[in-house]
């Protein structure tokens, strides 16, 4: 037996979606001005679940928006994923440096998704830093080559720049 809803429900059910999709429409007319792409459920979606006007224990939501979310949630996946595998090539970096390894820092450097030579350890230092303080030139070159700064400070306040200051103005006679 199929439920009637009141007439007073279903006028609230009505101006309810003429205000829901107007409030889409002008989201699409934003992304539109603004070369975004443009999406009627992302758009609805946003008005109805992320101003918290419906649970996303509803079954609308459910039965509309469950697709989508599974391929968001694939989409977020992904992108965990690259930026774990950013870090990593970062880590490397920092590691090849260290260890002298320039054959490494080369391949680091320029692969298709290179190492970024502003990464930093937990202790704020950059490759360039370890690779200073342990007078491996070829690799600070390579580094340096590859954009790395000079200035960039550790978490103790000291640059690769004042490392090579400190080392050369005590090591000449």
């Amino acid at each position: 037996m199929t439920k009637l809803l009141s007439k007073s429900n279903f006028m609230l059910l009505c101006m309810l979606s003429i205000v829901l999709c107007m409030s889409s429409m002008q989201a699409m007319e934003r992304n539109v001005k603004e070369n975004k792409p443009v999406s009627f459920k992302d758009s609805i979606h946003k008005n109805l679940f992320h101003n918290g006007n419906i649970s996303k224990d509803n079954a609308f939501y459910k039965r509309f928006l469950a697709e989508d979310d599974i391929e968001i949630q694939k989409n977020l996946n992904k992108i965990a994923k690259r930026k774990e595998a950013q870090i990593k090539r970062n880590n490397d970096l920092i590691d090849a440096a260290k260890n002298g390894n320039l054959q490494k820092v080369y391949d680091l450097l320029y692969q298709k998704e290179p190492a970024n030579v502003y990464a930093r350890d937990s202790e704020g230092k950059t490759a360039l830093h370890y690779a200073i303080t342990l007078r491996h030139t070829d690799i600070a070159n390579a580094l340096l080559r590859a954009n790395s700064f000079l200035d960039t400070k550790d978490n103790n306040g000291i640059s690769p720049y004042d490392i090579l200051h400190a080392t050369f103005s005590y090591s000449t006679p």
